[in-house]
């Protein structure tokens, strides 16, 4: 909002992409700010899409494409119309954007790190995500025990055990060769072509580029070795809190 005269201006914009097969999810993270006023409005973010009419029968609401956020009760759901209804004019305007389950156009916002699913249904499309660049440098992401989506809050790649993402109050496990390590474990689990790829966080996980018995804190692949693997912008992931909950850290 514009308050006595003041606008907000990012000092930073930009644009992150994600390729939507037809008619499969994605886990998208939306990392920017609207331009217009800081806030993170879905309808001031996310573009290229297609859309669908409203109809008094309902069709829309499995053709058109979707955006489904995390919520208490389990998934807000918001779709593309190329008509939804402006609500807040009342007066029969129409425009095109992310609507509600009745089909009314949304001023809701996402949460800077948490991820969301989307879906293209009528084609395959390219998700952009446009926007100003938040000015901290570091953000503070809270992962709870049990599976949440979630995302680097920042438009940028994060390589993991690297000051771009850290877990200071993060309870590891000790590696053992029964494996029972890959259950006690805190977890990442990152999209992937065959699924997802599992990260662990060990206590004692083997650096495998010294490979001369060095071992220290950090995300271990499924042999339990030291990664340096990197999520990219825009990519959405699930934590799993295992020993308790813990907080992921993003550096710009």
């Amino acid at each position: 909002p514009c308050l006595l005269g003041f606008r907000w201006h990012p000092s930073e914009v930009g644009y992150t992409s994600k390729e939507a097969a037809q008619g499969k999810f994605i886990i998208m993270g939306a990392q920017f700010e609207s331009v217009k006023d800081g806030s993170m409005k879905i309808n001031d973010l996310v573009t290229g899409l297609t859309g669908v009419d409203y109809d008094s029968d309902d069709i829309w609401l499995t053709t058109a494409a979707q955006i489904q956020v995390p919520s208490a009760a389990g998934y807000t759901i918001y779709y593309y119309l190329n008509d939804g209804y402006d609500l807040i004019k009342n007066d029969g305007t129409v425009a095109p954007g992310w609507c509600d389950v009745g089909g009314n156009l949304v001023n809701d916002e996402f949460t800077a790190g948490v991820a969301q699913w989307l879906k293209s249904v009528q084609d395959s499309a390219s998700a952009f995500v446009s926007g100003g660049v938040s000015d901290a440098t570091k953000a503070d992401v809270s992962c709870p025990v049990g599976f949440a989506l979630r995302a680097n809050a920042f438009p940028v790649n994060a390589t993991l055990n690297t000051a771009a993402i850290t877990s200071v109050d993060i309870t590891g496990v000790d590696y053992d060769a029964d494996d029972v390590w890959l259950t006690t474990a805190p977890q990442i689990q990152v999209p992937s072509a065959g699924g997802y790829t599992i990260y662990y966080y060990l206590n004692d996980g083997y650096d495998l580029v010294k490979n001369d018995g060095t071992v220290a804190p950090g995300w271990c692949d499924v042999g339990g070795n030291l990664v340096s693997e990197i999520i990219p912008a825009a990519q959405g992931f699930w934590t799993k809190g295992v020993q308790g909950a813990f907080t992921m850290t993003f550096t710009k």
